[in-house]
């Protein structure tokens, strides 16, 4: 829910694109996990994701660097949400952006 996100004291991070190695969400899973835990955990952490694909074959790989735990079982953001917890994210320190067409944006635009 977007509306959550309106709240001074949280830092908000935007990661977009095809959920896939290539694109480093590993890295930003990785980096916030630490970033929550031992780094900085004083500051309420927020990532917002708009991590879609049609193509699930493009999950293979994000696991290989030792950043997350395993690969979301499908691209549904349901499976995707717990993934991120099986990762270490907490409930709460994430959202996940539903997709939507370019044509869907001008739209509302």
């Amino acid at each position: 829910n977007l509306n959550n996100l309106n709240n001074r004291n949280r830092f908000t991070i935007f990661t977009g694109g095809k959920l896939e190695w290539r694109k480093g969400q590993d890295i930003v899973v990785g980096a916030l996990k630490e970033l929550i835990g031992h780094l900085a955990p004083e500051v309420d952490w927020h990532v917002v994701a708009a991590w879609h694909t049609d193509y699930e074959q493009f999950f293979a790989g994000l696991d290989s660097a030792g950043h997350v735990n395993g690969l979301p079982t499908s691209a549904r953001s349901v499976d995707v949400a717990a993934w991120l917890e099986r990762s270490g994210l907490p409930r709460g320190s994430f959202t996940l952006l539903e997709p939507s067409s370019g044509a869907a944006v001008a739209a509302a635009a």
